[in-house]
């Protein structure tokens, strides 16, 4: 009975194994301790989470990225006090986190009065009209803060806090080269998953969001949307799926991958639906990320096949036939694209005027008027309009369409050229993995260049930066590259910082990230209570006269437009556009 129960266990084993290679992770070997699976579980989860409440940039996924970042931060420090030997792996990049922290806190403490005037002598002007008078001496010891609003720009900043919680913890949780081959099949899947709901959803739509939500500004019956409320981040979201697809379907097709398939005992046909199932994954994507019509997510794509594929067969690892089939299969996409009418759509975008240009002039105006620390994160809703040169009617660009700019703007060339730095970085790191002798890694890194590439590019011309759930998947990818570069110096004999974490420093830090999440919740809490009437006061605002059947039907709209701006303001008294929106519903 021993020894048949023994078989059954091996089997079972074998069987899992089988299955990892089915979709190209690898083997996965010891399962992880309990910690580390609940680091990975809350990770996954805020991504998942946060996508779902339209890629983070509702209040409510500001919420749960903050508490995820916390709750994923906390159980890897947990495990660092039961691991045998805990370390500390340096990036590098911990230097640019520090920075860009800092930036925001010089632009939320108050300051002396000289010191704010010396970096942001404009205050004078918009705050103090009557900046040198005596009034605007007592104005000016009011208002002594670089931000113009100073709670969105403390909110940023815990956004921020977030992003680089989770990178941190990234870097140390992905030891392997299988853990990193897993998080890149765990993007790639992510993907997919994203492009069947926007497909599906858009081919069954009835208007709303999850067949169940109507947003005010947005319908999903117009071109596939997924869970974003711009077709232009579901595209970019994809986008960074394609680079990791592809790498799953070129390693599905490695004669190498095969042998290590075959010693796993895996059936042949189980193995060939894992790279036909991959393969249509690739394929839906891209086509998804197309029907979008997004102009920026089409260079996106492109930057992304182009460079992926090109690097690849640079390195070698990528066959002239191949790439011919690649261009078939891009061909036959094009063709669908096509076929459907697309085609002359996105040519009538591409022709048309969004009133981008306005918006950036705008945004270069006023980082020249706040040319060293910015106007403030969060503040490009009310700054930009300073030197708008065309209102608009009835709407207003809550962001840049231009990444750069958009930081520029509210962060000056401080925070622009740390932009530029971490960028530099990041090119470092994947250029560092690219040189390494092991195919799988250099692979890797080539694939996570083209989705930073891609991201990079498509940046000048959206503000995608500022939906979590896009940099998340963009986070993944560096994490891993930078995990790699490591591995490639080790390889080469160089000396890599790795520090020993004692207990005595993971309390203090645990305790730390204790206080940050406090912190954070208490900043973006109050916004996600006050959504849903904020977003019932929008809709009934938008609402036509027609839409009301008499005018005892309109009255009663009215006064439930009231009571909901009145509600969504006190539930949030830090946002001064729900107390204008309150006080205009009044009047």
């Amino acid at each position: 009975m021993s020894h048949s129960h023994s078989r059954q266990k091996q089997r079972k084993r074998s069987s899992r194994g089988s299955a990892s290679f089915a979709f190209g992770l690898g083997r996965t070997g010891d399962a992880p301790p309990r910690l580390v699976t609940a680091t990975d579980v809350c990770l996954w989860s805020t991504i998942v989470m946060v996508t779902v409440c339209f890629g983070g940039r509702a209040a409510a996924g500001q919420l749960i990225l903050v508490v995820g970042a916390a709750l994923t931060a906390g159980c890897w420090l947990l495990h660092q006090l039961s691991a045998r030997e805990s370390k500390y792996t340096w990036t590098g990049g911990e230097w640019l986190w520090l920075a860009g922290i800092a930036i925001g806190v010089s632009q939320i403490i108050p300051l002396p009065r000289d010191w704010m005037l010396a970096i942001s002598p404009q205050i004078g002007r918009i705050l103090l009209p009557s900046h040198g008078s005596h009034s605007a001496a007592i104005g000016a010891d009011v208002w002594s803060q670089l931000s113009l609003a100073p709670w969105e720009t403390a909110s940023g900043l815990a956004t921020f806090v977030s992003y680089a919680m989770l990178f941190l913890v990234l870097v140390q949780r992905v030891k392997t080269t299988a853990d990193v081959e897993r998080m890149m099949f765990g993007v790639g899947l992510v993907a997919i998953a994203m492009s069947a709901f926007a497909l599906v959803q858009y081919y069954t739509s009835n208007g709303k969001f999850f067949w169940f939500y109507a947003h005010p500004y947005m319908t999903t019956d117009i071109r596939p949307t997924g869970c974003f409320t711009n077709r232009n981040h579901l595209a970019q979201f994809l986008a960074l799926g394609i680079g990791p697809l592809i790498w799953c379907v070129l390693r599905r097709l490695d004669p190498t991958e095969a042998e290590r398939a075959d010693s796993a005992s895996l059936p042949d046909n189980r193995r060939l639906w894992g790279t036909i199932a991959v393969s249509l994954g690739l394929g839906g994507t891209v086509l998804t990320a197309l029907s979008t019509l997004s102009r920026g997510g089409l260079m996106a794509i492109a930057v992304t096949i182009v460079v992926s594929v090109g690097v690849l067969w640079r390195l070698g690892r990528v066959s002239l036939m191949v790439c011919l089939g690649l261009v078939v299969a891009a061909a036959g996409i094009g063709a669908v694209f096509n076929l459907t009418g697309s085609e002359s759509s996105l040519t009538a975008r591409i022709g048309g005027d969004s009133g981008r240009e306005h918006v950036w002039r705008a945004n270069i105006a006023v980082a020249q008027d706040f040319p060293v620390l910015g106007t403030g994160v969060g503040t490009h809703a009310d700054a930009h309009q300073l030197h708008l040169e065309k209102p608009l009617d009835g709407g207003e660009f809550t962001h840049a369409e231009s990444g750069y700019l958009q930081i520029m703007s509210e962060t000056g060339f401080a925070g622009l050229g740390l932009a530029a730095l971490f960028i530099v970085v990041s090119l470092w790191w994947c250029c560092g993995a690219l040189r390494n002798a092991d195919t799988r890694v250099s692979s890797i890194a080539a694939v996570v260049l083209a989705s930073l590439l891609a991201n990079v590019s498509h940046a000048a011309c959206d503000f995608f930066w500022y939906t979590p759930s896009c940099i998340l998947l963009l986070a993944i990818q560096l994490a891993c590259v930078c995990r790699l570069y490591r591995s490639t110096r080790e390889d080469a004999g160089r000396v890599v910082r790795t520090w020993r974490f004692p207990a005595l420093l993971v309390w203090p830090a645990a305790g730390g990230v204790l206080v940050a999440a406090a912190w954070m919740i208490s900043l973006k809490l109050p916004a996600a209570l006050a959504e849903p009437d904020h977003m019932r006061y929008i809709t009934l605002n938008l609402a036509t006269p027609e839409f009301y059947a008499d005018d005892d039907d309109r009255r009663v709209a009215q006064h439930e437009k009231r009571q909901a701006a009145l509600r969504a303001a006190r539930l949030d008294p830090h946002d001064s556009r729900l107390q204008e929106k309150a006080a205009v519903a009044y009047l």
